[in-house]
């Protein structure tokens, strides 16, 4: 009997992020126990092993050079992991592990990412060095690829897919929906914020996070979108009737953000749910109950996208406004730097009650299809690197 191939993955697990965790899922569903021996590189080794029933180690140096010596593949990704927008720091901390991995003569493959924005040259350097060593680089928006072609990746590396979130089985997806929860009635509109602005570019994330850093003009940029949200959310309670549930996907971040809405609000009517027992699993279920959603995390819009629920998009990341462009629906999104109440709610009378209702539901529908087409190749393009 041959002997099972050992996969390594990096990615940001153990941050108690829903979209993260289910790009996790989705890949261990792909690359399943019974045919591969995964080990996964983990901010929580213990929670990761716990949420998702695989081996986990650290960050540390000395937790994963051992693992990624033995390993066949290695695979960093999916998600944003490559861009310098909330710290110059960024590009360097993943790209460390790929270099060993590189360096120690292994099997690469960029799985699934989005990349940029790159603002610093020495970060383009860095990106450009090591992804022209990688033996394979899939992205999931063309965005993306012109970014790396700019910069002088080789474009013979590249294929464009999608997330891999769109590739969960029906098993795994089962996963993502719990039973009723307690006091949550309908109608409501699901709000997927997240707590932006509060980064600089020469400051570690964790630092910013821990002391709320913010430049003046972020300070300027938050207090503008907080208060065009809590208007955007008074017209839909008076205006619309409905009560808007605000699902933190970042447990103790995303409601931050919320609860200063609220505050401006002040209307009962609305909640915060903050809950690690719904990271990842049991987002689905809230989502595929609401009216329609609001979402400013990549993956509170793919998730809508699966349940075929319509949204509107606040757009904050080349990411976000990628992934619009390429199921031609960037006219559900606006910018968060210049989000307006009157644009929201304009939105919301042609797109989710008005006119063009069926023709967002149509091309939501085709792009669902397509994704799930792209992904499948995410997944053949890593078996084939290996049997190579």
């Amino acid at each position: 009997m041959r002997a099972m191939k050992k996969i390594v993955i990096l990615c940001a697990t153990g941050i108690r992020n829903a979209g993260d965790e289910a790009i996790l899922a989705a890949l261990l569903d792909k690359f399943s126990s019974e045919r591969y021996e995964r080990t996964v590189i983990s901010f929580d080794p213990e929670y990761t092993e716990e949420l998702h029933g695989v081996r986990a180690v650290g960050f540390g140096d000395s937790e994963c050079r051992p693992v990624i010596a033995e390993c066949d593949l290695f695979i960093m990704g999916g998600g944003g992991l490559l861009q310098d927008e909330t710290t110059v720091f960024n590009v360097g901390r993943w790209l460390w592990k790929l270099r060993l991995a590189i360096k120690l003569k292994k099997k690469t493959y960029l799985y699934a990412n989005s990349i940029g924005p790159l603002n610093y040259r020495l970060n383009k350097w860095f990106v450009k060095s090591m992804l022209n060593q990688v033996d394979l680089i899939s992205l999931r928006d063309e965005l993306s690829k012109e970014l790396l072609i700019k910069i002088g990746v080789e474009e013979s590396r590249i294929k464009v897919t999608a997330d891999p979130v769109f590739g969960l089985s029906e098993k795994e997806q089962a996963k993502f929906f719990v039973p009723e929860i307690e006091g949550l009635q309908e109608p409501y509109v699901l709000f997927s914020l997240r707590h932006w602005y509060d980064t600089h570019p020469l400051i570690p994330v964790k630092i910013c996070t821990k002391y709320n850093l913010r430049s003046r003009a972020n300070k300027e940029k938050y207090t503008h979108l907080v208060e065009e949200l809590a208007k955007f959310v008074r017209y839909l309670n008076d205006e619309k009737n409905l009560k808007v549930v605000f699902l933190s996907f970042c447990h103790k971040r995303d409601s931050l953000i919320a609860n200063d809405v609220l505050t401006k609000v002040g209307d009962e009517r609305n909640l915060v749910i903050d809950d690690l027992e719904l990271i990842p699993y049991g987002t689905f279920g809230l989502i595929e109950k609401a009216e329609f959603v609001v979402g400013m995390r990549l993956h509170a819009i793919i998730f809508s996208i699966l349940l075929r629920k319509k949204f509107i998009s606040l757009v904050y990341s080349e990411k976000v406004k990628g992934l619009l462009e390429l199921g031609g629906l960037s006219q559900l999104g606006i910018h968060v730097d210049t989000f307006k109440s009157k644009e929201a709610e304009q939105l919301v009378m042609e797109f989710i009650y008005g006119d063009r209702s069926a023709e967002v539901e149509k091309k939501i529908s085709a792009f669902l299809k397509e994704s799930r087409c792209k992904e499948d190749n995410n997944h053949l393009l890593g078996e084939k690197l290996l049997e190579n």
